[in-house]
């Protein structure tokens, strides 16, 4: 499970994603952003994972959001 954290940075607040893969944390920052994007975006980070250890495609929300994010970002995924 993705846990959403609030960070306070010079600029105002942030937001970072930690999850565990493969017993390893990883954390993936967001920046700064409303909290019901972030929140949307752990959303789609845990059903990642979890379609990745079961094996099952994504939701085609899911794969659509993918394919529309920048490369930047889908690194950091």
């Amino acid at each position: 499970m993705a846990s959403l954290f609030k960070v306070k940075t010079k600029k105002g607040k942030s937001y970072k994603i930690q999850e565990v893969v493969d017993g390893i944390r990883k954390t993936i920052t967001l920046g700064k952003m409303d909290k019901e994007s972030a929140e949307r975006i752990c959303s789609y980070v845990e059903t990642i994972n979890s379609c990745n250890q079961s094996g099952t495609l994504y939701p085609t929300d899911v794969a659509i959001w993918l394919r529309d994010i920048d490369d930047n970002f889908h690194t950091k995924l």
